[in-house]
C-alpha cells in the first residue's frame, strides 16, 4: 500500500464568498449559503474534509466529505446574516493533512448584505450603526437588507481623534448604501506632542454657529490641528441674535479671531438673543443694522414670513427722518386690512411696533395682533409715531399674525420687533438677567450706561452697552425724564417733576403747573411716569440752552390708560396735533428739527378734550 506523503499534502484555503439565490442550485430556494474555493496540490488525497463553525471561538465540526480532485463546494441551507468559519483538510489511509487556513464570512439569501467595520490609527473609540446592529466595540459585522441606508458614528475615546472613513468608496462620509457587502474602516489617532486641539463652545440665550477649517460649529465644535497652524474663526449670529463677542485663546471682539495653535485651546463665542426684527421698507431701499427687509411681499415658507396678498406696492421710504426704521412704512388706506404672518415656535412673546409717517398726518390707525387690538384709533401728525413697546402675546399655530388697517384712516407699520419672553428680566430691557451678568451690564437698569438706548437696542444696532459715547448714541445729548419727585430716575436722564421754571436749575414750567404719575405698569421706566394737564388747560415747558439748531425726540402716552385728543408744539412747530392713544400706546417724536434763537428751548402740552401727556424728552445738537 502506498504511504501518505504529508509533504503533498500542501492546502489553502483561498476564498470563501457569498453566493445569491439567483445562482439557484438544486434543491436551494432564497436559502442563504456561501461558496468555498481552495487549491489543491496534492496527487493522492481520498478526499477532503471541510468543518465549519460559528463563531470565531467556537468548535469545528464536520459539515461535509467530498472526493479527490474538487476544489470547491457550496454550503447551502445555512442562517441568514450568521457568521461561519471554514477549514479545509486533505485525507487518505494515512492520515489528514495539516489544516488550511481559517475564513469567516457572513452567510446571505442574496436579499441582504454585509456591513463590516474595522478600526486603524493609533488611538481608540467605538462605531455605532443606524439603524442599529454594529456597536464596534465588540460588534462589528452586520446584514442589511439591500437597498437599507446606513449612518455610522465615530465616537473617540478620550485623549484620541476621529480623523475620517476609508474602505469601500462609499464609507467617505460615513453613510452606506447596501448594494453590495462593504467594508468602512475608522480611523483614530491620539495627540501627539506637536499636535493640539481647538474646542469651541458657545454661550449665552442667542443662537448662531462658528466655522474655521475642520470646525463647523454647529456640530463639529472641536479639531486637532498640527502645533504653529493659524486658524480663523468667524462667528455667524441666527435669526433674531446678535454676536457679542468672544472669550478665551486671546480672541477678543466681534470680528473674525485668528489663533496660533501652541496647545489646547479653548474658544467661547457669545450669542444674545436681542429679538427678531423686522423693518417695512421699498426693497431699494437701505436696510437699518440688525433688522430684516419686508417689502410686501406673498407669505412663503423658504422666508418664514410675508403677506397673505401682495402689497409691494404699498411701501415707502420719505427720505426725511434720520432713523431708517423710522422713514420707511408699508400702508394700508382706509377701510382696508392686510395680514402678515410670521413663522415663529409656539409660547410666549414681547412684540414693538411703530407706526406713522414722518412727513404727513396719518390716522386714525389700528393694528391688531393674535387677536388683541395693539394701536386703536391712534392719530399722529407728521413725524410723530404710535409706539408699541413690549406687548405680551402668545402664539399657538406656529405664526405670529398681525393685521393693519380696518380704520377710517391709513395705518402705518414702520417697524416691528418680536422678543421671548425672557425671565427673569428684571429691568425689562428684553435681556435676561443670566444674559446681563455674562454682558456685565445691570440686570435692574435697561440702559446701563445711560445713553438714552436699552442695553438690548444698542447689542441689536452695534453699539455697546457699557460706553455712552459708543456709536448710536451720544454723550452730550440733554435727557429729561418727566415723573414724581419720590420715584427713580432712568439712568442718563434728569428729572422734571413738574415743578416752576427755576434758573439755577435751567429748566421747568410756567402756567398750568401740570401733575405727575407713575403707573408700575410699563418695566421701562422712562414709559411708566409722565406729566399731565388736565382737559382745556395749557403748560409751557422751558430748558435753557445755547442758540442754534438741535434735533428733539419725546413720546406721550399712558401705560393704564387710552389718552386725547392732545397737542404738543416745540419752538412753535407742532409736534404732536389731536393725537389719540390707547393703553401703553405711545406717541413717538424723533429727531424733529427746531432752532433755538432766545436761549431757551420751548414745548407747550395742550389739552382739548382730554389729557395731554409726556413721558421724557431728549435734546441733541444738529450735527
Amino acid at each position: 500500500m502506498q504511504k501518505f506523503l504529508p509533504k503533498l499534502f500542501s492546502r489553502s484555503l483561498l476564498t470563501i464568498f457569498s453566493v445569491l439565490s439567483v445562482f439557484a442550485w438544486q434543491g436551494v430556494a432564497n436559502a442563504a449559503q456561501l461558496k468555498l474555493l481552495w487549491n489543491d496540490s496534492s496527487d493522492n488525497e481520498a478526499g477532503f474534509r471541510i468543518e465549519r463553525k460559528t463563531t470565531s471561538t467556537g468548535s469545528f465540526v464536520v459539515a461535509k466529505i467530498v472526493n479527490a480532485n474538487v476544489t470547491t463546494d457550496t454550503d447551502t441551507a445555512l442562517t441568514s446574516g450568521t457568521t461561519y468559519c471554514y477549514r479545509v483538510l486533505a485525507f487518505n489511509s494515512a492520515g489528514d493533512s495539516a489544516p488550511s487556513n481559517e475564513v469567516c464570512a457572513v452567510a446571505s439569501d442574496g436579499t441582504t448584505a454585509t456591513l463590516t467595520v474595522t478600526k486603524a490609527g493609533n488611538g481608540s473609540g467605538t462605531v455605532t450603526s443606524n439603524p442599529t446592529g454594529i456597536s464596534c466595540g465588540a460588534d462589528c459585522t452586520e446584514s442589511y437588507a439591500l437597498g437599507k441606508v446606513v449612518a455610522l458614528t465615530a465616537t473617540p475615546a478620550a485623549g484620541s481623534t476621529f480623523t475620517g472613513w476609508s474602505g469601500n468608496a462609499d464609507c467617505a462620509d460615513g453613510s452606506v448604501t447596501m448594494n453590495a457587502a462593504m467594508t468602512c474602516t475608522a480611523t483614530f489617532t491620539t495627540a501627539t506632542a506637536n499636535t493640539f486641539n481647538v474646542t469651541v463652545t458657545k454661550a449665552g440665550s442667542g443662537s448662531g454657529k462658528v466655522t474655521g477649517t475642520g470646525i463647523d460649529c454647529g456640530s463639529d465644535c472641536a479639531e486637532q490641528y498640527p502645533k504653529g497652524s493659524a486658524v480663523t474663526l468667524k462667528a455667524t449670529p441666527g435669526v433674531g441674535s446678535t454676536f457679542i463677542g468672544w472669550n478665551g485663546a486671546g480672541c477678543t471682539g466681534q470680528g473674525s479671531c485668528t489663533v496660533t495653535v501652541s496647545n489646547n485651546l479653548s474658544v467661547t463665542a457669545l450669542f444674545i438673543n436681542t429679538g427678531i426684527r423686522i423693518n417695512f421698507q421699498p426693497s431699494t431701499a437701505a436696510v437699518p443694522p440688525g433688522y430684516r427687509v419686508d417689502s410686501g411681499l406673498l407669505y412663503t415658507a423658504a422666508a418664514g414670513y410675508g403677506w397673505t396678498q401682495n402689497v409691494t406696492s404699498n411701501t415707502r421710504e420719505r427720505n426725511i427722518q434720520a432713523d431708517q426704521r423710522l422713514d420707511t412704512f408699508i400702508y394700508t388706506p382706509a377701510n382696508t386690512t392686510a395680514t402678515w404672518n410670521y413663522d415663529l415656535p409656539n409660547g410666549s412673546y414681547l412684540l414693538t411696533v411703530a407706526s406713522g409717517d414722518p412727513s404727513n398726518r396719518q390716522g386714525p390707525q389700528k393694528v391688531t395682533v393674535e387677536g388683541r387690538v395693539l394701536i386703536d384709533q391712534a392719530i399722529s401728525a407728521a413725524n410723530t409715531y404710535a409706539i408699541v413697546n413690549d406687548f405680551p402675546v402668545k402664539v399657538a399655530d406656529g405664526k405670529l399674525t398681525v393685521t393693519i388697517g380696518g380704520s377710517a384712516g391709513n395705518t402705518i407699520l414702520n417697524y416691528l420687533i418680536i422678543k421671548p419672553l425672557q425671565k427673569p428680566d428684571t429691568d425689562g430691557d428684553g435681556l435676561s438677567d443670566s444674559d446681563e451678568a455674562l454682558l456685565k451690564t445691570d440686570p435692574v437698569r435697561a440702559d446701563t450706561d445711560g445713553d438714552g438706548l436699552s442695553d438690548a437696542e444698542e447689542l441689536a444696532q452695534g453699539s455697546n452697552p457699557l460706553a455712552p459715547n459708543s456709536p448710536n448714541a451720544g454723550a452730550n445729548w440733554i435727557r429729561v425724564n418727566f415723573q414724581p419727585s419720590t420715584t427713580a430716575t432712568p439712568g442718563g436722564y434728569r428729572k422734571d417733576s413738574g415743578a416752576p421754571y427755576d434758573k439755577a436749575r435751567g429748566y421747568g414750567w410756567s402756567g398750568s403747573l401740570p401733575g405727575t404719575r407713575i403707573r408700575n405698569v410699563n418695566p421701562d421706566s422712562r414709559l411708566d411716569t409722565f406729566v399731565f394737564v388736565s382737559p382745556n388747560q395749557q403748560a409751557t415747558w422751558q430748558y435753557t440752552i445755547p442758540n442754534g439748531k438741535y434735533l428733539v425726540s419725546l413720546a406721550s402716552g399712558d401705560p393704564q390708560y387710552p389718552q386725547g385728543p392732545f397737542h404738543v408744539t416745540i419752538e412753535g412747530i407742532p409736534a404732536i396735533t389731536n393725537g389719540l392713544v390707547s393703553q401703553d400706546t405711545y406717541l413717538s417724536v424723533n429727531d424733529l428739527p427746531v432752532t433755538v434763537a432766545d436761549g431757551n428751548l420751548t414745548l407747550t402740552l395742550t389739552s382739548t378734550n382730554g389729557h395731554s401727556l409726556l413721558n421724557y424728552i431728549i435734546i441733541k445738537p444738529a450735527q
